[in-house]
């Protein structure tokens, strides 16, 4: 029997029911009130009373707000409803004809959004439907209480109604549902997508078959993680049956950990199964080794390197068997072999199991053995790879980062030294690094590599400052005390870093702040972040909370915010995460540009392809098995 995925646009659920409630009884309160201030700004509009209309917008803002959170048929409705007989309650002077501008104006607003088949949010519909709803009010208003006036008077009552509406509701209700999604009130409702609204994505175009492997590609925040985190919300049977043991992979490798060590992270879903106590920890061992995370089951999760996060994140999807396996950028993070671990591993349990899966990810090529069907979300739709010319984004991604000239240094100046450096982490310390020494040249472009869990996030924590080692040092050129020791307001003069977790280095509320933040406040800046996030691909998010952009967008305004600057060395942890060819390429660039201007880039990377384009000299680590830590040029 076969079953299709799709966002039920039409079934309500109890937190519906219960939001819109709440939402409209709070908005009675407020039509209360806003009733006693409508009459006292009467006077203000004696010259011209038609006008008064520019404020009559504040009483369609519950059945907007409503719609923009639940995105279900006869929300604005319902709101518009609840909050005129909460308003009725509460005795307002206009009685029981509050029921009939109830219906009439909840009604406007469910024909701007019906028009769309409830599809789309945006803030032009927002604003329509407001509009419409205004205006359905001041037609009864000029029926009911101002029959007296001139027809180019109750024409100019609804025309202002009408624009007043527009206004309130393109701009106030969207920021209403966008601070909501950001307090993380709405993060049970599709509205929030972590904040940000995306135009409604239908997954029925999918028309998924039982043990189908499907590929999801696509241009960087076109919506594919808001998707995949759809389907695993609101699969379904074709009769209607929810499908049981349906697992996510989330991008971020943190969302996927539950638990304090490894073991218990992956014995949670089994547990869950309510498997035999028996069988639980020998199929968690079992998961961890398929990935090619070898680690004692009592090991922390917190001592794990990205990319061993991302492994265990895989193991904890898998271990449970599922029928339904959704993974986001699963080998994002991973070294080259763990990479192919983790591709086989999930190969293994789909061609035993039968299991359906859905894969997102930017490189189709390395997945082409995996999946038998590829598509392509762009513009909110969903297209067949073969059957479209908007799949040329996909074939592009499989012939780009034609390798560019190597790059040398600059000169033989050393910007940046570490000298015996030995770092050990964790409660019961651990060595992570052990005698590395390495010397970094102005406008040098240099690569660290190597396997998961080799320390280089480590070591490029230690050489950006921010780490203090149990020994050795690290030494910027022109300072005397070592870099971990200078002052935060020297340190960030000297070195900028972009850490491999975004979302640790966001400060402010929106996108365009985060690139100003600290610096001093002038149009030369304003203008060079403007700037900035056009040549990264973020100049359409510029007003977007950081916290609500993908992850590749994510990525890419780390990045943007240390272009701002102008440092002796620029240190960033895998620079093309999340990218896909076009933003890939910008990135690439604005790192070659940054050595051209005598910066030294050091870059933490598994991306061969990103290390060729750069002309990096590679420093290869590895992981500190013995008491001597080794670190080779290439």
């Amino acid at each position: 029997m076969s079953f299709h995925l799709a966002l039920p646009r039409y079934r309500w659920r109890t937190v519906d029911l219960v939001t819109i409630a709440v939402l409209g009884s709070a908005f009675g309160v407020i039509y209360w009130a806003w009733n006693q201030i409508w009459v006292i700004t009467t006077p203000l509009f004696i010259a011209f009373p038609p006008a008064q209309a520019l404020l009559y917008g504040v009483w369609m803002l519950p059945q907007v707000i409503a719609m923009l959170i639940v995105r279900r048929p006869g929300a604005a409705l319902f709101a518009s409803m609840a909050a005129v007989i909460v308003s009725t309650l509460l005795g307002n002077a206009f009685g029981l004809t509050m029921l009939f501008y109830g219906i009439a104006q909840g009604l406007a607003v469910e024909v701007v959004f019906a028009a769309t088949r409830y599809r789309h949010f945006t803030w032009p519909l927002a604003g329509l439907g407001t509009a419409l709803a205004c205006a359905a009010g001041t037609t009864l208003d000029t029926v009911l209480y101002y029959p007296f006036w001139a027809d180019n008077w109750r024409l100019a009552y609804i025309a202002c109604g009408a624009v007043g509406g527009f206004v309130l509701g393109s701009i106030v209700a969207p920021l209403v549902v966008r601070r909501l999604a950001q307090a993380g009130a709405l993060n049970d409702f599709a509205a929030s997508s972590q904040g940000r609204t995306f135009e409604g994505i239908d997954p029925t175009t999918l028309n998924l078959q039982p043990g189908e492997r499907v590929l999801i590609t696509g241009r960087s925040g076109s919506g594919k993680s808001t998707l995949l985190r759809g389907l695993a919300t609101y699969t379904a049977a074709s009769g209607g049956r929810v499908i049981g043991g349906v697992a996510l992979m989330q991008q971020d490798p943190e969302s996927n950990i539950l638990l304090s060590r490894i073991g218990d992270d992956v014995a949670f879903g089994l547990e869950n199964r309510c498997l035999p106590r028996a069988e639980i920890w020998p199929g968690a061992e079992q998961a961890l080794t398929d990935v090619g995370l070898e680690y004692p089951l009592d090991r922390s999760t917190m001592e794990l390197s990205g990319g061993e996060k991302q492994r265990l994140g895989l193991a904890g999807a898998l271990a449970p068997r599922p029928p339904l396996v959704l993974l986001d950028e699963p080998t994002a993070n991973l070294d080259p072999e763990g990479t192919r671990e983790a591709l086989a591993a999930v190969a293994r349990y789909i061609d035993s199991s039968g299991a359906t899966l859905v894969v997102v990810d930017h490189n189709p090529e390395l997945l082409r053995g995996l999946v038998d069907r590829t598509v392509v979300l762009e513009d909110s739709q969903l297209f067949e790879v073969d059957s479209t010319p908007e799949s040329s984004e996909l074939s592009a991604q499989s012939t780009f980062r034609q390798a560019g000239p190597g790059l040398v240094a600059d000169s033989e100046e050393v910007v940046l030294s570490a000298r015996h450096l030995v770092v050990d982490r964790g409660q019961m310390p651990q060595r992570i690094l052990d005698d590395v020494t390495l010397e970094i040249h102005r406008g040098e472009f240099v690569a660290i590599c190597g396997v998961n869990g080799a320390g280089k996030s480590t070591l490029a924590r230690a050489l950006g400052g921010l780490l203090a080692p149990t020994a050795g040092e690290v030494v910027v050129a022109g300072q005397r005390k070592p870099a971990h020791r200078l002052s935060a307001r020297v340190l960030a003069s000297e070195i900028v870093n972009v850490f491999q977790e975004p979302e640790h280095q966001f400060l402010t509320d929106t996108v365009r702040q985060e690139l100003l933040f600290g610096l001093p406040k002038s149009s030369a800046n304003r203008s060079r972040a403007d700037e900035i996030l056009r040549s990264v691909g973020l100049d359409y998010v510029a007003e977007e909370n950081p916290f609500t952009l993908s992850g590749g967008e994510k990525r890419r305004l780390s990045l943007a915010t240390a272009f701002m600057r102008e440092p002796k060395v620029l240190i960033v942890d895998e620079p093309t995460f999340g990218q896909d060819t076009d933003t890939w390429q910008r990135l690439t660039a604005e790192l070659i540009n940054f050595t051209k201007r005598g910066i030294a880039v050091v870059a933490v990377t598994h991306d061969e392809e990103f290390v060729r384009e750069t002309g990096a000299r590679v420093f290869m680590l590895e992981k500190c098995t013995s008491p001597t830590q080794t670190v080779g040029g290439a």
